[in-house]
């Protein structure tokens, strides 16, 4: 079997974001029945993820994969869980994000159990991603993502644009949900305080801020994400709330960002009383990071990328992935190199079929190198 003939098997297997416990335990059974030892470690019920090793101690190198996918989105022309081949493309819910990538390291791990190296390879197929990170951030918090030399990801390059590229930084977001709070009044007479008016004006204004500009990364974005208020007919609303999002480049922290809302508010002298909150979440939000183009890591990439005929280019993820946690809590230089296809996160998702493949030749040359075998 080869990864185009896994990422199939992979997609046949639904496995939306907290339904991941039959991927997880497909993944396990082919890892055991090739005479590997994994693990599957839970995130709560119901919620696997599978460990693996191969080799023992140092250097050690991380692959790491999200084993959740989104839901099918509307439009569909072909069963999301039925993968086909047509054009050079693999189509299949998943199959870009991030099945493909899932088979390319888990073909490495397969190729590494007979090799004679120094050092270990682990691979961890993790829940959650396409949610709120748990899987990754609860192996960091179990001790079990510690001590890599590096880590490897393989979310899809188009996260980046089309083409092959070597991902070396992730801007952060925050979450806030902001509640203006006016005061309800006959809606012909006018003497109440509108807070949907004072929201909209709000909401202009934080589309219209200036945010931190960084040399690789970019500028900060603001995205209102939900809206919500209002009572009935002729009534003027006295409660409005909305949600925002805050994509976040090295330099804007979250009290960064939170500061920058209140004094903008604080701006605008609204007549509502307006209070802004964090988004709750049950682990910490994903900071901006990057890894320094001087880890070996990143060099190895580079030659690997020259070697397949690619320009060894380094971009920058707008939207946040598991690699913000590897750099920021476990301290580990990652990078991401995925293949590309197209419609992700949209109906009659695909991956590229030779880009599987260069892929995959990529992460043999970086592992052997990086491991000198």
């Amino acid at each position: 079997m080869d990864a185009v003939e896994l990422t199939k098997k992979l997609v046949g297997i639904e496995s939306v974001s907290g339904n991941e416990e039959r991927i997880a335990k497909f993944i396990h059974n082919l890892l055991e029945q090739n005479g590997l030892e994994p693990e599957l470690i839970y995130t709560g019920k119901n919620r696997p993820n599978v460990v693996c090793s191969v080799g023992t101690g140092k250097p050690k190198l991380l692959l790491n994969s999200h084993i959740d996918t989104v839901f099918a989105s509307e439009g569909w022309k072909k069963n999301p869980t039925n993968p086909v081949i047509e054009r050079g493309k693999l189509f299949g819910l998943g199959a870009l994000d991030q099945k493909a990538g899932i088979a390319i390291q888990l073909m490495q791990l397969l190729r590494l159990k007979n090799k004679k190296f120094t050092g270990s390879v682990t691979f961890t197929g993790v829940v959650d991603e396409e949610l709120q990170s748990l899987g990754t951030y609860d192996l960091i918090q179990k001790g079990i993502i510690k001590d890599f030399d590096a880590a490897l990801f393989s979310e899809p390059g188009i996260i980046c644009g089309d083409g092959i590229f070597i991902v070396n930084s992730v801007r952060g977001r925050y979450g806030f949900v902001v509640k203006v709070y006016g005061r309800s009044g006959h809606g012909s007479q006018r003497k109440g305080i509108n807070a949907v008016v004072d929201a909209a004006k709000l909401i202009n204004a934080i589309d219209t801020m200036e945010t931190k500009k960084h040399p690789v990364m970019g500028s900060g974005v603001t995205c209102i994400s939900k809206v919500g208020g209002g009572t009935d007919f002729f009534f003027i609303p006295d409660y409005c709330e909305f949600m925002l999002h805050r994509s976040a480049v090295v330099g804007e922290n979250k009290q960064y960002c939170y500061n920058q809302l209140k004094d903008l508010i604080r701006s605008l002298k609204l007549k509502s009383r307006v209070e802004v909150e964090f988004y709750k979440r049950p682990n910490p939000f994903l900071e901006p990071c990057i890894t320094d183009e001087n880890e070996r890591i990143v060099q190895l990439a580079k030659n690997a990328l020259q070697k397949s005929g690619i320009k060894p280019e380094l971009k920058n993820s707008d939207s946040v992935f598991d690699m913000n946690y590897t750099v920021n809590l476990a301290n580990t230089p990652s990078i991401n190199i995925g293949p590309n296809g197209g419609n992700i996160h949209a109906a009659d998702e695909y991956v590229n079929i030779k880009d599987i493949e260069t892929v995959e030749k990529i992460y043999t040359d970086i592992i052997n190198n990086f491991f000198k075998i």
